[in-house]
């Protein structure tokens, strides 16, 4: 029989901290964000100039002298309003790809507490498996020592053979779930699972709801989809306006060939030139900006949508989370009752007073009421999460979740 279970030890919430500098899956998102972090650094910046050679394969004779080739230097100056929209998309970029890691995080947190309510539903039913086996063999020593007292009842002891030997078999079975469970929470935290919690009382779970900071991950990204679609617009606004152009160039002159009034050669040529693009509407420029328009007003629709989504979403994992509490607290007030009627008809079947039809349904009454138990904590670990994560809830040094 594993122990695991019976130690107070890490639960789903300390694992998950800790998974996020020890699990790979930190890295890919630390790594992703890295990435769109670095994209501000050159976002609104002057694209690079043009520097240009060239030679004069037949140098072109002048007065002064043949032109032998040129060198060249311009750069392309885009409307002020164009740079700092780009600025604007990379920054808010990089805010939905923070939205994003953390969304990534929470789910991870959320697969960790399943993981982990999972190991410990299985590691919770092989006791429950493992006690019902040692009460059934007792049972069947009890019965088969006093069996000519139940000479009307064979048909009753070999069925309590059966079920005996069902029983021994049982936590052998949960086992082989435990630890490949246990393989599974491992993966996901990277690390290797010592000690594991208790669950704490039902009421914990709706106290954790209750006191927790809602500030949902998704609903920062549908509010930054929003600003991303205004950047856009500005951008799309900027790029009707013109554009410059700067340059340089200088050219060589050579020695005339041909004397056409030049008594010496002419001296080397240099030239500043500025240019700007002339944006008169048929290159699409009209139709980007009212794409643009649309696009945010579907961003800021979404937006509303997801306000109230998330807002009737949140509501009904809470009360699925009330609804689970309210079953445990019931539960629990049971267990006592159905062990002692357990422990009452087994008394009363093998001194020869009870009906073992009687004793069969307090068993599985009783099996029923702690499989349910333990059912309903791995549902109240995973709900809780969920709602959590939807909500946005950080969770602290040393909390349960």
């Amino acid at each position: 029989m594993i122990l695991l279970l019976l130690l107070i030890g890490t639960g789903p919430g300390a694992m998950w901290l800790d998974a996020l500098s020890e699990a790979p899956w930190a890295d890919e998102y630390a790594l992703g964000l890295s990435g769109s972090q670095t994209a501000i650094a050159y976002a609104g910046a002057l694209p690079n100039p043009v520097l240009q050679f060239s030679i004069a394969g037949s140098p072109v004779e002048t007065r002064n002298g043949p032109v032998l080739g040129s060198i060249a230097f311009q750069q392309k100056i885009p409307w002020p309003g164009l740079l700092s929209a780009s600025s604007d998309l990379a920054e808010t970029s990089f805010f939905v790809a923070e939205a994003n890691r953390e969304i990534q995080e929470l789910h991870m947190r959320t697969r960790i507490a399943e993981a982990w309510a999972d190991v410990y539903s299985t590691g919770e039913r092989q006791r429950i498996s493992q006690e019902t086996a040692v009460f059934m063999s007792s049972l069947l020593a009890s019965a088969a020592g006093v069996s000519s007292a139940l000479a009307m009842e064979q048909s009753a002891l070999t069925d309590l053979r059966v079920r005996t030997a069902l029983a021994e078999q049982k936590p052998l079975l949960d086992e082989n779930l435990f630890q490949a469970s246990l393989g599974e929470l491992e993966a996901l935290t990277g690390v290797t699972v010592s000690r594991m919690s208790t669950v704490p009382s039902p009421e914990w779970f709706s106290g954790r709801i209750a006191n927790a900071d809602i500030n949902s991950p998704v609903l920062a990204i549908a509010l930054a989809s929003v600003v991303l679609s205004e950047a856009g617009l500005s951008r799309a606004k900027a790029l009707r306006m013109p554009d410059f152009i700067a340059g340089v160039s200088y050219s060589p002159i050579g020695y005339p060939e041909i004397e056409g009034g030049a008594g010496s050669p002419g001296r080397d040529s240099w030239m500043v030139s500025a240019g700007v693009t002339l944006p008169l509407g048929y290159s699409g420029d009209g139709a980007r900006v009212e794409e643009a328009e649309f696009v945010l007003a579907g961003a800021r629709a979404h937006l509303l949508q997801v306000q109230r989504e998330i807002h009737a979403e949140l509501a009904f994992r809470q009360v699925r989370v009330e609804n689970t509490v309210e079953e445990l607290v019931l539960l629990s007030e049971l267990l006592p009752l159905s062990e002692s009627a357990v422990l009452s008809s087994s008394q009363a079947w093998v001194s020869g007073r009870g009906s073992y039809g009687t004793l069969i349904s307090a068993l599985q009454n009783n099996l029923m009421i702690q499989i349910t138990i333990v059912e309903k904590e791995a549902l109240l670990v995973s709900a809780t999460a969920g709602w959590l994560e939807l909500a946005g809830a950080a969770t602290d040094e040393g909390e349960f979740l």
